[in-house]
């Protein structure tokens, strides 16, 4: 007859299963910890900073955006894999850790308003960045500003 108890006293890996059997002999077999979730790649990315300055209701310039290590950037991505606010980027540069979005063009007669409001970003599958499915923080950079921004991860 075998016995078994969920955890051990006092053994300090949470994965541990003891066994008992008839003659009290106790081994112990300690399983490796699967991971809480594989990572994904290709993901769809959203990255938001709640608070961000553009002008004329269009990002203008280039956003930096510095990934966690748990992210695995590709060499380059396609200006059509990224969306800000909705509008498709004008280029798209990839250095190490850092994803540099530059906003497309305005054409016409543009006005000089700057309010706050929530920057988006989209990276869809074409990107083809991986990680782990989840939420994480990332760095976004405009001028001389540091944002945090809010990163969703899906499959």
């Amino acid at each position: 007859m075998v016995r078994i108890r969920p955890l051990c006293k006092g053994f300090p890996h949470r994965s541990a299963i003891c066994l008992i059997f008839e003659w009290y002999v106790e081994l112990v077999f300690v399983l490796p910890a699967a991971p809480a979730s594989a990572a994904v790649r290709p993901a769809a990315l959203t990255v938001v900073v709640r608070s961000f300055p553009i002008r004329c209701g269009h990002v203008v310039g280039s956003v930096q955006i510095v990934f966690p290590p748990a992210f695995e950037l590709p060499t380059a991505i396609g200006a059509g894999a990224v969306r800000l606010n909705g509008v498709t980027a004008g280029r798209v540069t990839v250095a190490g850790d850092t994803v540099v979005v530059t906003a497309p063009t305005v054409h016409g007669v543009t006005c000089q308003v700057i309010v706050a409001v929530r920057l988006t970003l989209v990276f869809t599958k074409a990107a083809d960045i991986g990680a782990a499915p989840g939420r994480y923080v990332a760095a976004v950079r405009y001028g001389v500003r540091t944002y945090r921004a809010a990163v969703k991860v899906s499959a």
